[in-house]
């Protein structure tokens, strides 16, 4: 079993200010959704996967999206976190994200606000980006950990 949980800030829905922001916080969850499954389904892919080989291949996510990550202050980017761990005997916990518990409070709007204009290099969905471009390598990163450093 694979939990993956890939999050930029906590958005609430119990109170709901506008239908649009209802939708706007689907959107967002189905989006999540969508990319937590591509990684799930190459870790399950190998077998015995340790949580130590997921974050190895998860780094490049990270890295990615710290490069483009929008930045004023500069807390956006340092909240960033990559975690995982054993949550049972067959099974592992990844999350990477920003912004966990919700602080900075406005991650989620900056990650999704496209129309907002950025600094050369930076953008709006920067941990989507990430993901989209840094899918392959987290496949080949998981099996070179696997064949390097356990005896799979």
């Amino acid at each position: 079993m694979v939990n993956v949980v890939l999050s930029v800030g906590r958005v609430r829905r119990t109170r709901v200010v506008s239908p649009s922001e209802a939708g706007y916080i689907g959107i967002m969850n189905k989006q999540a959704k969508e990319l937590t499954d591509i990684i799930k389904d190459a870790i399950q892919q190998i077998k015995g996967v340790t949580p130590e080989a997921v974050k190895f291949a998860a780094q490049p996510i990270m890295d990615r999206a710290d490069e483009i990550v929008p930045e004023d202050t500069g807390k956006l980017r340092r909240s960033a976190f990559l975690e995982t761990d054993n949550i049972s005997v067959t099974g592992i916990r990844v999350l990477l994200g920003y912004a966990r518990f919700g602080n900075p409070s406005y991650a989620a709007f900056v990650h999704e606000r496209v129309d907002i204009r950025h600094a050369k290099g930076k953008s709006a969905k920067f941990l989507e980006i990430a993901v989209n471009e840094k899918i392959f390598q987290f496949k080949r990163r998981l099996v070179k950990f696997m064949r390097e450093f356990t005896n799979a």
